[in-house]
Order: C-alpha cells, then sequence, then structure tokens
C-alpha cells in the first residue's frame, strides 16, 4: 500500500465524518424546538385567563382555575 492509497482513504474518512457531524448537527437543530419544559404540579398562571392561575397535574393542564 503506497502513500497515495493512504492519504486517500484518510481524505474519504474524514469526508465521512463531515457527512455525519453535519447530519448530528442537523438532527439537534430540528428537534431543539421540540424540547419540552418539566414543569412540576402547581398552579401556574393561565395564559388564556389573564389574572387567573390553572392547576398543572404534573402531565396535563386541569380545568381548575382561581383569581391570582
Amino acid at each position: 500500500m503506497g502513500l497515495r492509497w493512504r492519504r486517500k482513504r484518510v481524505d474519504e474518512l474524514a469526508a465521512q465524518h463531515e457527512k455525519m457531524v453535519a447530519h448530528q448537527r442537523e438532527v439537534l437543530e430540528r428537534h431543539a424546538g421540540a424540547r419540552q419544559v418539566v414543569r412540576s404540579p402547581g398552579w401556574y398562571p393561565d395564559e388564556e385567563q389573564p389574572g387567573q392561575v390553572r392547576w398543572w397535574n404534573g402531565t396535563k393542564w386541569t380545568d381548575n382555575v382561581r383569581p391570582n
């Protein structure tokens, strides 16, 4: 195996690596907006009814509201 073959192989591996890194960046950027904030159960400001708070049960919003 000559030096040219080794250099060609190194170039091929570098190109494969660059493609993988670019793909990983793309996947991370695509899913960055899909992250969900984990909230503990509790009363949080109700975006639909200013001046009210709504109960978050840790999984979903409930129908329970009260004045802030």
